[in-house]
């Protein structure tokens, strides 16, 4: 007799888009070095979650860039298994 193994991804639900946030900085702590994560992660501020869409404010243009280029699909990643639906993030900066 052959067995069917599922695996399913636990289905998550979070409540506020700070909640999810928190969840996101856990994971990236464990995932990078102290330093990029204090450098670059850290100063990160949660706006808002509309549409589909995760806002995050950045101090700077360049911090901006940073995490567009090298954290966007990862967070996105991440943020999509806590909503359990698609996600695109939006890196902004403070006076947009």
């Amino acid at each position: 007799m052959e067995r069917s193994v599922q695996t399913q991804t636990p289905n998550i639900r979070v409540s506020t888009f700070q909640e999810a946030w928190e969840m996101v900085l856990h994971q990236l702590r464990m995932e990078m070095s102290k330093a990029q994560f204090e450098t670059w992660v850290q100063p990160l501020r949660p706006l808002g979650y509309q549409d589909h869409v995760f806002t995050l404010s950045a101090f700077n243009p360049y911090s901006r860039d940073w995490v567009e280029g090298r954290l966007n699909s990862r967070i996105a990643h991440l943020l999509e298994g806590l909503f359990n639906e698609n996600v695109s993030l939006q890196v902004v900066l403070p006076e947009e």
